[in-house]
């Protein structure tokens, strides 16, 4: 019988911990943009107070780590990852290994139906001709939705699930996330005994799960 030493904590104990101030999550939350060309909104997202940082394109993930929000061009981006769905592609990559960021996806220009298989996991998407209030209600859910523990994880336990893990791993992951939210305490996902076990790609989400808790503590 698995015998426990502490209590175990509801998810919902994370829904009172603040993370950022109701209205003040586009004032914490840095958007990447990734597009080969300028994109014509941006000033005016920034002068909404939205914080824009614009990049032709990423060489690799890692690139994207250090932002919970993460706006890409279907096409025309990618070109270092050598496949012809381009920037689809990169999103659909993206949200293998973090699966709790928020990924928009945009595009100028038709594309072909192929690539939407790419795009499925994506939080939303735009075309770039549409108004500024469209955009601005897409960002706006997508850097409230961005600073919420609740939404993160059950993005997490999503792909814990897809990947088989078993309840048992799911149920322990889950508990440590919950204790390194309340305590501003990353460091509990690495412990030892957690990452014991653990497949390699499970193990690899809960280190990437660490860069999104310090995030958190942050703001």
């Amino acid at each position: 019988m698995v015998k426990f030493i502490w209590r175990v904590k509801p998810l919902s104990d994370v829904q009172a911990r603040t993370i950022c101030p109701k209205g003040k999550e586009k004032d914490k939350v840095e958007i990447l943009v990734i597009d080969d060309e300028r994109l014509a909104q941006s000033e005016t997202l920034r002068a909404r107070g939205y914080r824009i940082r614009e990049q032709k394109d990423i060489v690799d993930l890692k690139a994207v780590e250090a932002y919970e929000v993460i706006l890409c061009d279907i096409r025309g981006v990618g070109k270092s990852f050598n496949s012809p769905f381009e920037g689809a592609y990169v999103m659909s990559e993206i949200k293998k290994r973090y699966p709790y960021k928020i990924v928009i996806a945009y595009s100028g220009s038709s594309y072909d139906v192929r690539y939407s298989d790419y795009l499925k996991k994506c939080n939303g998407h735009l075309i770039k001709d549409d108004g500024i209030e469209r955009w601005q209600e897409v960002l706006d859910a997508a850097v409230s939705d961005a600073v919420d523990p609740v939404l993160k994880w059950r993005s997490i336990h999503a792909f814990l699930v897809s990947r088989e893990a078993s309840a048992y791993d799911i149920f322990r992951i889950e508990q440590a996330y919950i204790r390194a939210v309340i305590d501003n305490n990353p460091r509990l996902l690495q412990s030892r005994d957690l990452q014991d076990g653990l497949t390699q790609d499970v193990r690899s989400i809960v280190n990437n799960m660490v860069a999104s808790i310090i995030f958190s503590a942050a703001t």
